[in-house]
């Protein structure tokens, strides 16, 4: 008789206890992306930025434990199928991506994208789609990168198709651009020599620029190529139940956040840097 009433003991015990680790992985979301400073990167150590620093404060006022990691896209992509995150940041509005993910109706932020290269090589005022077609430059990419519809007509991949094709899509890229997994390898090929050009979101470009101390070797066209919005995006395959609910509660903090002098002062901090 003991022994049946202590199973019974073990057994309420277990049916008390086992919800409490469940909650907690429920209340932790892990957000992942590429590196994309002064946004997201890893510094000693930890993930920082101004999507970091903005998700942070937003997450903890929805009670939610955050957890990030820094990857290349490819990989990250293959999280978001998966299902093996919660959270992808710096992520532009692709039809390819939406049956993978929710976008919120608020931006984390808008920047121009630009063509960078060695210094004094090229007129900054000139440096358009156009004239690198003319000259027949090589452009340094980054392996999965959605960039734009203008983009791609200007350079139409192998088949001739001028569409993204799709994050995880092996498609051989125009003969003209060098695809790699970094800005940071890119913008060092550039110094070198090794490539004519690389293209990257100017804030995104610069702050790689003075991270990798080439200020002196490389600049920055004048020229917008085009605009491009980044939001932070949900993943519909998440394992957190809620997902849904936590992307439209992130989406009604954000607009809300974007109004706030907090808001200006992380921007200001990173951006002065």
């Amino acid at each position: 008789m003991r022994i049946r009433y202590s199973v019974l003991f073990l057994l309420l015990c277990c049916c008390f206890l086992t919800p409490v680790p469940v909650q907690a992985a429920r209340d932790k979301l892990l957000i992942i992306g590429e590196e994309f400073p002064p946004f997201e990167f890893v510094q000693d150590g930890q993930v920082v930025g101004i999507d970091i620093d903005i998700c942070n404060a937003i997450f903890q006022r929805l009670g939610y434990d955050v957890e990030y990691r820094i990857m290349p896209w490819k990989r990250a992509w293959y999280h978001v199928q998966e299902g093996m995150a919660d959270v992808v940041l710096t992520t532009s509005r692709k039809t390819t991506r939406e049956p993978y993910v929710w976008y919120p109706q608020e931006d984390m932020w808008q920047d121009d994208f630009v063509f960078f290269f060695q210094k004094g090589r090229f007129d900054p005022a000139r440096m358009n789609l156009e004239f690198a077609r003319e000259q027949g430059l090589k452009i340094g990419t980054i392996t999965g990168n959605s960039y734009h519809p203008r983009f791609w007509r200007a350079y139409p991949f192998a088949d001739g198709s001028q569409e993204f094709p799709g994050d995880l899509a092996i498609a051989r890229p125009h003969a003209d651009l060098v695809p790699v997994s970094s800005l940071k390898q890119n913008l060092l090929k550039v110094a070198h020599g090794r490539v004519d050009l690389t293209i990257a979101s100017f804030t995104y470009g610069r702050y790689t620029t003075n991270l990798l101390q080439l200020n002196d070797q490389v600049e920055a066209g004048k020229v917008s190529l085009y605009s491009k919005r980044y939001p932070v995006a949900f993943v519909k395959n998440s394992a957190n139940p809620d997902i849904q609910s936590i992307y439209r509660a992130f989406d009604r903090e954000l607009k809300v956040f974007k109004g706030t002098e907090e808001y200006r002062a992380i921007f200001a901090k990173w951006l002065s840097q």
